[in-house]
């Protein structure tokens, strides 16, 4: 319960998607707290141990920041984030972030332990060298099943937030809807995840299968939960394959749905299971 209260707090509450506040210093450096930040990221650079409280102290900073600085404190923590929950890294005081090693036991499977653990299977192989399930070797994972993962998308700032309660795990650059077909804003939840899915044209209404070279999802649907008054009704989070991601991300230019180039579409379909909480805002 206490995770869940977080997780929604954090969604109504975070200031990239709502009003934020105060700690813009921090995001330019422009006094003693703002150094205090640089000092961080340095000492990121140059030691594995500093990347943990980097991403802690950043993680609050985008909470509490304006949307502007915000989002672009955020992209700038990404690639330090990736090192913790996207790459086999293992990264000195990961476990404070939830990210630790499970042994693996004898029959134990590659799905039974990402279902256990609320990831996708492939993160297995996305956070491990060695991701063959042998008796007793460690893997890396995030325990998304104590915190669970949100999602938050700025529709003005064309970014996806992925949270692992309060830490920032990634920002990704996206494409949202059109002029006439705005994506939805509200709250909502991934009510299905399909890899592969066919794809209905929804100007022409032709239906293309699965793999088909006329299927522009990427390969990749996370289809949105329906709310009472029919928002988010057939939108979703994919990829998108139909033109160079230079032509439509960061842009207005899908039918309603949030795209995302192929790599970061494959890294939040590895994260984030149905049923995870979705915030999309201005």
């Amino acid at each position: 319960m206490r995770a869940t209260s977080v997780i929604i707090a954090m969604l109504i509450g975070c200031s990239l998607i709502g009003v934020g506040v105060g700690a813009g210093s921090l995001v330019e450096g422009a006094d003693a707290a703002g150094a205090e930040l640089e000092a961080l990221f340095a000492r990121a650079d140059r030691d594995p141990a500093g990347v943990v409280p980097l991403i802690v102290a950043g993680s609050e900073v985008v909470i509490a920041a304006t949307p502007e600085r915000a989002a672009k404190l955020a992209d700038r923590l990404t690639p330090y984030c990736r090192r913790v929950f996207l790459s086999p890294e293992l990264v000195p005081g990961m476990e404070g972030l939830g990210v630790g090693l499970h042994v693996v036991a004898a029959k134990e499977t590659a799905s039974g332990i990402a279902r256990r653990h609320r990831l996708g299977a492939g993160m297995i192989a996305r956070l491990n060298r060695r991701p063959e399930l042998v008796p007793g070797r460690p893997l890396k994972l995030i325990d998304a099943a104590a915190v669970p993962m949100a999602l938050v998308v700025s529709r003005t700032r064309f970014r996806l937030l992925v949270w692992h309660g309060r830490t920032l795990v990634a920002a990704f650059p996206v494409s949202v809807g059109k002029s006439g077909q705005e994506t939805p804003l509200g709250v909502t939840t991934i009510a299905v995840s399909v890899r592969d899915p066919e794809w209905r044209d929804p100007d022409t209404h032709k239906l293309f299968a699965p793999k088909d070279p006329g299927n522009v999802l990427g390969g990749f649907w996370m289809g949105f939960d329906p709310l009472p008054d029919a928002s988010f009704r057939g939108i979703g989070i994919h990829g998108y394959t139909a033109e160079h991601p230079d032509a439509w991300l960061e842009k207005r230019s899908s039918h309603g749905c949030v795209r995302l180039a192929q790599e970061d579409i494959a890294a939040v379909f590895d994260l984030v299971l149905p049923g995870c909480k979705v915030a999309v805002r201005e």
